[in-house]
């Protein structure tokens, strides 16, 4: 007996809940393919914005696997349950329109899949976020998701991405995006604020089809006997240890935002 396992976000009929993230994995079309291939209902593409240092920055990628004992693993890991991510990460190298054409064309071959291929834009200038947004609308994306929370505002070069935690200014910004497009627009917010609740509600109050919670912390490991830190600066962290804080900011923003909302 076959199980329907459809949901629905904002005005999208999804037939799984499985949304494939964006990250180096969809980097290039074989990795999204793969996503598509493997029964996501969403794959969400490597993001993109306007700036040149955002598109310097995977070159300076690196990555840290840490077991329970903060000792570093090899990568694969033998054990990935039990295994943390310390990472800096960065965006799409090659030109945004040219990523955002072969974007276009995968979100159609995803429509024999019945799924979704998605783009999405790192805020650095909201002017440019709404142009590059339109850019997508055009070329036939049917979803966009809009990141205003990327964990790395501070940590990257000056107006490469920002890390929004204002509530005043999410909406501000997702308003300008909704505006200025009409196909559904997600909201990716970041989890290093004190009331994530509110950047939720300001994300539906600017027009947010749903929002995404929460994005990696920001942490930092030593060497005991150098003192440097690992992989030489502030890192992304992340790992399955992080769920009980997604739950908790999906719990406060349920109830903040109400039952019919993303």
């Amino acid at each position: 007996m076959s199980v329907d396992l459809a949901v629905t976000v904002g005005a999208l009929r999804l037939k799984n809940p499985v949304i494939c993230a964006a990250g180096e994995h969809v980097l290039t079309a074989a990795g999204i393919r793969a996503g598509i291939a493997a029964g996501a209902a969403v794959v969400v593409a490597k993001s993109v914005n306007e700036t040149q240092a955002a598109r310097e920055q995977l070159a300076r990628t690196d990555y840290a696997l840490l077991g329970p004992d903060w000792q570093r693993e090899p990568w694969p890991a033998a054990n990935w349950r039990d295994a943390s991510l310390m990472c800096r990460s960065g965006m799409q190298p090659i030109a945004t329109d040219e990523w955002i054409a072969t974007v276009a064309a995968l979100d159609g071959e995803a429509r024999t899949h019945d799924a979704y291929v998605s783009a999405i834009i790192i805020l650095a200038d909201l002017g440019e976020a709404v142009a590059i947004a339109r850019t997508v609308e055009a070329a036939g994306i049917r979803l966009l998701e809009f990141n205003v929370g990327a964990p790395y505002g501070e940590e990257a070069a000056g107006g490469a991405i920002v890390t929004e935690r204002a509530a005043a200014r999410v909406r501000e910004q997702v308003k300008a995006i909704c505006d200025a497009v009409r196909i559904p627009v997600w909201v990716k917010l970041t989890g290093q604020s004190e009331n994530v609740a509110a950047l939720a509600a300001a994300a539906r109050d600017g027009g947010a089809a749903a929002v995404v919670m929460i994005g990696r912390s920001l942490g930092l490991m030593p060497d005991l006997d150098t003192h440097d830190p690992l992989l030489g600066t502030n890192l992304g962290y992340g790992g399955r240890w992080a769920l009980p804080l997604a739950c908790y900011w999906l719990a406060r923003s349920r109830r903040q935002v109400g039952a019919g909302f993303r």
